[in-house]
């Protein structure tokens, strides 16, 4: 089971703890940040000075930001270290030194504030503070402590914003590998079909050409041989495995009533055809389109061949759950494990579904269960 997420309550609970702590690590590192810009400055005319100070500058905004992101990421804000330029480590520095020192002043007036209103509440319990000066204290208290609220929420997301905007991809970037990603998926998919192109030639060519071949030759051996009933007998029975190898043939390509019967008719039907008991359980809310019906039969029917074939199972089950903003399909058997989520068959599968949008798991330890899970998201 995956491991529980941090409610949202929780989540807040950690946003004071981590702007205090960032904002002090701002705090320290505002000295060497100043300090950098003064040096650059006082040695701009001297070109070697320079170099020496650029690539200090450099080192120091290297190793705030390696700081910056794993105190974020002790948060739980999950930042990725991704590659940035010297330039853009130092500008990320000097941008974040002084914002935390903007958002010190800010926290440091508002703690001022909140000290001041209890001295207030203090003299209004001696007596002290006559009406009029308790009125006009406690709505220019209340004013200030709105703005200072509104401001240090402002500060910290726009904070947050810019590291999460340093440490991830830029838009160009992310135009660059959502490009990548189609042109993988797209690769995967041709590699897909040619694999699925092979199997049915393979099928054809070892399975339902060699029973017509062996049919030809009893219905020829039958027209000379001395007891031609059996002969016949004999291709007949050829005949019939060779029409159930069409058929089977027939629904690798394109289960026949997908679209007729439903998902979950079509399922039934697999599970009959399976030497292994196989369990159906359909439990969708939600209409789905033909792309995702067929893309779930095609990976159901995949893993149950799978299982037949080399898990030695003695039971499959199949579990297909919608609830119209997912489709999740499962497939569980009782066998061996330790399947190779590599493997040229998972690997198609898993094409399968990111060609559909979807995401593909395995679990499969040595000595079992496996359990396969595809995840398609509706529309």
């Amino acid at each position: 089971m995956a491991a529980a997420r941090p409610g949202r309550s929780g989540r807040r609970l950690l946003i004071v703890p981590r702007v205090l702590l960032i904002t002090l690590f701002g705090l320290v590192t505002a000295p060497f940040a100043v300090g950098s810009l003064v040096l650059s400055a006082a040695v701009r005319p001297f070109p070697s000075a320079r170099d020496v100070v650029g690539r200090w500058t450099c080192a120091v905004a290297a190793g705030f930001a390696k700081r910056d992101r794993s105190i974020r990421n002790l948060f739980g804000e999950g930042l990725p270290d991704h590659p940035r330029s010297g330039d853009e480590q130092v500008r990320y520095m000097y941008l974040q030194s002084g914002h935390s020192v903007v958002l010190a002043a800010v926290l440091y007036l508002t703690a001022y504030g909140l000290i001041l209103a209890g001295v207030l509440a203090g003299g209004v319990a001696r007596g002290r503070v006559d009406g009029w000066e308790l009125v006009t204290n406690t709505v220019l208290g209340l004013l200030l402590l709105f703005l200072a609220v509104q401001g240090i929420q402002m500060l910290v997301r726009v904070e947050s914003v810019r590291a999460r905007d340093h440490f991830g991809l830029s838009e160009r970037e992310r135009m660059l590998q959502q490009i990548r990603d189609l042109n993988e998926g797209r690769a995967a998919v041709l590699e897909a079909v040619d694999t699925e192109r092979r199997r049915i030639e393979r099928d054809l060519h070892d399975g339902l050409q060699q029973r017509l071949v062996a049919t030809g030759l009893l219905i020829a051996q039958a027209s000379r041989g001395a007891d031609p009933r059996a002969l016949l007998r004999e291709a007949a029975e050829e005949i019939d495995t060779a029409r159930q190898e069409l058929r089977e043939v027939s629904w690798s390509i394109y289960p026949a009533g997908l679209h007729q019967i439903g998902l979950e008719e079509t399922l039934l039907g697999l599970s009959q055809r399976s030497p292994v008991p196989v369990t159906v359980r359909h439990q969708v809310t939600s209409p789905m389109g033909r792309a995702q019906e067929a893309a779930l039969y095609f990976v159901t029917a995949e893993l149950v061949t799978n299982a037949n074939k080399h898990a030695g199972a003695d039971e499959i089950v199949i579990e297909v759950f919608g609830d119209g903003n997912r489709i999740e399909l499962t497939v569980t058997d009782d066998g061996s494990g330790g399947a190779d989520p590599r493997g040229t068959g998972l690997m198609g599968i898993r094409s399968r579904v990111e060609a559909g949008g979807g995401t593909f798991s395995m679990d499969s330890p040595q000595g079992g269960p496996t359990t396969a899970r595809a995840v398609f998201p509706c529309g």
